[in-house]
């Protein structure tokens, strides 16, 4: 690893093997997929708890299906920020991550660069800007992500170790307290993660991630739907109870 990786972060940073630009490809794509996903889920979870006050009814409909599916959006986010911010070796996590663009510098210069984007007609321009990365850069990126410098990814990390990627005994017990984690700082984490990604992939291959999704008010449409199902299914007992109320009975049979 390089020197200038600093003392309290190489218990846990360590790069990853590369051989080649698709290798370094692959990485970026993967630990940004992990935020991307994290983002759905935790937007779905805030929206489903914040939004479904008006459908009471409906939700009525089926509690345990609505339950089931509020507190998986929010383990499955939690479960992949936990990933992201893991500080386990070998793992492809942003400290191990930028350990690895720190020793793939090289791989950041124009000349590869303008080779990465060979088939593009913006290549000049693009490799005009300033592309490659500083290691005293990379060092404050990296000290935003481990636990022994920033508190928040402190209590992520443990929550992590304790709930989400192992189930500890002594908090089953209570023995051991798990730390406090508000939805500001979930998505606090989140957009941290994303803004550091989306700044080296930009200077690597002038690309960036959204977090934003098509269909991420989708659960409207259902409840939607299952309200106008209600209304159908009270009309049709409605004019039932009117048919029996005027002796229309026989009416009702033949239809």
């Amino acid at each position: 690893m390089s020197e200038d990786v600093p003392r309290k972060g190489r218990r846990s940073a360590r790069p990853l093997k590369v051989q080649d630009d698709s290798q370094l490809a692959k990485l970026i794509r993967g630990i940004a997929m992990d935020v991307v996903q994290a983002s759905a889920h935790w937007s779905m979870f805030i929206n489903l708890k914040g939004e479904l006050e008006p459908y009471s009814t409906e939700v009525n409909q089926a509690t345990c299906f609505w339950s089931l599916t509020i507190k998986s959006h929010r383990d499955v986010a939690l479960w992949r920020l936990g990933r992201v911010y893991d500080q386990t070796r070998g793992t492809l996590s942003l400290p191990n991550w930028l350990a690895t663009l720190s020793e793939q510098i090289a791989a950041f210069g124009r000349d590869e660069f303008r080779r990465r984007l060979a088939g593009s007609r913006f290549v000049e321009e693009l490799s005009a800007a300033p592309r490659v990365p500083s290691q005293s850069e990379l060092l404050a990126d990296l000290a935003c992500v481990q636990p022994d410098t920033c508190p928040v990814v402190k209590s992520l990390v443990e929550l992590r170790n304790r709930q989400l990627g192992h189930n500890d005994a002594r908090v089953l017990t209570g023995d051991v307290t798990l730390p406090g984690l508000s939805a500001q700082d979930v998505r606090k984490l989140i957009d941290r993660a994303l803004s550091i990604i989306n700044k080296y992939s930009q200077m690597y291959q002038a690309s960036t991630y959204s977090d934003g999704f098509v269909g991420a008010d989708d659960y409207k449409c259902v409840l939607n739907l299952i309200r106008k199902g209600i209304l159908h299914y009270e009309a049709g007992l409605e004019a039932e109870e009117q048919r029996w109320s005027t002796g229309d009975v026989d009416g009702a049979d033949h239809q």
